[in-house]
């Protein structure tokens, strides 16, 4: 497209040199023309080239310097959908963040991201405590792309904006909703959603036949959430902690001494530049999680905790997933 577009304006300045006498500059005209070429070329396969890395970098946990590498190419175009998103992620402040995802969505509606700018922007809302807003754009998400593979977790998300104000019924509805879709991920937080509506409804004994019939099949990464629900009602009811189908031979002993015992940390990211690492450590500070900063072989790792329990862990993880603009790991050391 870009040779195209610089060969036509050769082309009109070739003609315009015609019959003027001036093909002297013919010669230097082509040789700007090209160099031209050549720089937008370069600096097109540059940014192509720092949203590779930034994206690598994303997925290693390095967010800091993810944010500088997109940073980067969106200097040298604005618009580049990647870069956008990823700036919408790595962006802890609402309105900035916003703006990016706002800006993809402008610019490219039909691209590969546009659900995923689209499902962050609702979640945006949900976090600011707008839930009819959030609910509007979650509704609208399934509306303007009935093929994307979020959809899911868009009517999962619903349900939370129901749960929210107490409207259990309207909750129950868009959780069971959420079940018939093939997202996994959104049918295991449905049925954790189902359970926490039920307790809103007072159907404790209905919750409890739910979530111990969910746990004795396996409730993977959610069984501990499952589990201080039951804990709560009706502790005797609790079944092993898993079932034998799903369960990993122990490779401890049944009764773990203190100095063995294992800690639960939340992962935020990795870092080699200073900065970044102490502009996380602030805020999170300022939301009073204790944090510690471990040093790797040159870099720097910042972790929130540490948790006695995998559980504790998870119900600050989804308040820090919202502070840092992504998705922490949960590691145990």
């Amino acid at each position: 497209m870009i040779f195209h577009i610089v060969m036509q304006l050769v082309n009109k300045l070739e003609d315009r040199g015609q019959g003027t006498g001036d093909r002297r500059n013919k010669p230097f005209r082509h040789m700007f023309l090209v160099s031209v070429l050549f720089a937008v070329s370069y600096m097109l396969v540059a940014g192509q080239v720092w949203a590779v890395d930034g994206i690598a970098l994303y997925q290693k946990g390095q967010f800091g310097e993810a944010r500088v590498a997109f940073e980067a190419v969106i200097e040298e175009n604005p618009d580049d959908p990647v870069a956008l998103y990823y700036l919408g992620r790595l962006t802890s402040e609402g309105a900035k963040s916003q703006a990016y995802f706002q800006r993809l969505l402008n610019k490219h509606p039909k691209h590969d991201l546009a659900d995923d700018a689209f499902l962050e922007l609702a979640e945006v809302k949900f976090a600011q405590g707008l839930y009819l807003t959030a609910r509007r754009q979650y509704r609208q998400l399934i509306q303007n792309y009935p093929k994307t593979d979020r959809l899911g977790m868009a009517q999962y998300r619903i349900g939370l904006t129901f749960l929210a104000i107490k409207q259990a019924d309207s909750a129950l509805v868009a959780f069971d909703a959420a079940l018939d879709y093939s997202d996994i991920q959104a049918q295991s937080y449905a049925r954790l959603g189902r359970l926490e509506a039920l307790l809103q409804k007072g159907q404790t004994k209905k919750v409890v036949q739910e979530a111990n019939a969910w746990l004795v099949n396996g409730a993977g990464s959610l069984d501990s959430d499952v589990r201080e629900i039951v804990r709560a009602i009706s502790p005797e009811s609790l079944p092993a902690v898993r079932s034998e189908r799903v369960q990993a031979p122990k490779r401890v002993p049944a009764v773990v001494a203190k100095e063995e015992a294992t800690e639960f940390w939340i992962q935020i990211g990795i870092y080699t530049q200073d900065r970044y690492l102490n502009h996380w450590t602030r805020e999170l500070k300022k939301d009073a999680f204790q944090t510690t900063i471990e040093k790797n072989k040159g870099r720097k790792v910042l972790y929130v905790g540490p948790y006695t329990t995998r559980a504790a862990a998870l119900k600050d993880k989804k308040q820090i997933d919202k502070l840092v603009g992504t998705k922490t790991d949960i590691k145990e050391r």
